[in-house]
């Protein structure tokens, strides 16, 4: 493409009549830039690089100790093979056991609640029949008792109550008047001791009427305690009625949800140890890995590619020329080390994202090449050139 690019510049100059102040190619530039995709008769030009099918650098999550290696550099791999196994798989193991302990007692709560569900409500209709017994007779005490006759005399009783706490205030003023006489004046004497008579008479209206009051609050406090166990008791009955409690039901089912999850997070951690091939392919580089290095954690270890077909991709196409290129379009593929071959590949897919590159906005091209050539190779350059339909 390098060729193609600079034989068009030097066309495009030579056409000019204004050879030197429009292009001229003998000043120098103060900063070298990349070249864009050109347009020639109607075609669009770009430069590439060969890539295999699928390619990965496989690494372990975890840290750990090398205890096999299954492959080596040039290794054929099917996907799900074993490359590489870490040691010391103890703990991880341990977390797995118990981690199924939970799950078998979570699923047995879960049996025990619906294997009892039966049961469970005939024990609450149960109580609901007592505790509707109870408000019955918590009703009947308190119509029993709250009638007129005792409504009547419990005002009666507090009529007294006010009287009898009037008749002390009386009293000690009239005493108040005579206190700082002699003990033993007559006159001091009577208003004392119809103070003490009309403390007396207090106290007593105040244990009459508190002793009424006393019984009318029981028995509402029993009534309205009767009356919220029947509500409770028959939310519980209603909850069992077409099965296990949902409250009962939704807690052993999270429950046994959590030891599900805590097993799958065990496994995985233990599948970490291990590392798998993630598709069919070819160890391209081991990383001179050796029993008992001990890794770090995402530290590259493995290279493997799927060689059994060969893509082009290119990031040079900016903004303006991909939206003249479509999914499906034929292309023509040149490699810079083998001018004379020319492939035929087509679009596979055009990435939706965008890069940056040179100030411009970019995106990459993936080309699926309809026959390969066994010369290729990984990372080789290429000229693209996009057919116009």
């Amino acid at each position: 493409m390098k060729k193609n690019l600079l034989y068009a510049l030097l066309t495009i100059c030579l056409g000019s009549t204004l050879l030197i102040s429009g292009c001229s190619l003998i000043q120098p530039t103060a900063e070298a830039t990349a070249l864009p995709p050109v347009t020639s008769n109607g075609n669009i030009l770009a430069e590439g690089r060969v890539v295999p099918r699928d390619s990965a650098v496989l690494a372990f999550p975890i840290a750990g100790e090398v205890e096999s290696i299954a492959v080596s550099k040039g290794s054929e791999v099917k996907a799900g093979d074993v490359l590489v196994q870490l040691g010391r798989t103890e703990q991880a193991q341990a977390a797995i056991t118990t981690a199924k302990l939970e799950q078998i007692a979570a699923q047995q709560a879960v049996d025990k609640l619906e294997r009892l569900a039966e049961v469970a409500r005939s024990q609450a209709q149960q109580v609901l029949a007592v505790a509707e017994k109870a408000l019955i007779e918590a009703q009947k005490v308190y119509d029993d008792l709250d009638t007129q006759d005792f409504r009547d005399e419990l005002d009666t009783r507090t009529i007294d109550l006010q009287t009898a706490k009037d008749d002390l205030e009386d009293a000690q003023i009239e005493f108040d008047k005579y206190k700082d006489l002699d003990p033993d004046n007559a006159t001091r004497k009577n208003a004392e001791t119809a103070l003490d008579n009309a403390k007396a008479d207090y106290q007593q209206a105040v244990y009459d009427h508190d002793l009424l009051q006393n019984q009318l609050d029981q028995a509402t406090a029993v009534l309205y305690l009767a009356k919220a166990n029947v509500a409770e008791a028959s939310r519980a009955y209603e909850a069992r009625s077409d099965g296990p409690d949902a409250e009962e039901g939704a807690l052993v089912q999270a429950r046994l949800e959590n030891a599900d999850a805590q097993l799958a997070a065990a496994e995985i951690a233990l599948e970490n140890y291990t590392l798998k091939a993630p598709f069919d392919g070819r160890v391209m580089d081991d990383k001179s890995l050796f029993v008992g290095e001990w890794l770090s954690p995402f530290q590259p270890i493995l290279i493997l590619a799927d060689l059994s077909e060969w893509y082009v991709e290119t990031k040079d196409l900016n903004e303006l020329d991909v939206v003249n290129i479509k999914v499906g379009q034929k292309v023509e593929i040149i490699p810079d080390a083998m001018d004379d071959l020319t492939l035929i590949g087509s679009v596979e897919w055009i990435n939706e994202t965008y890069t940056e590159k040179s100030g411009d906005v970019v995106y990459t091209v993936r080309i699926r090449l309809d026959e390969a050539d066994s010369s290729l190779r990984w990372g080789m350059t290429v000229q693209i050139n996009f057919i116009k339909e």
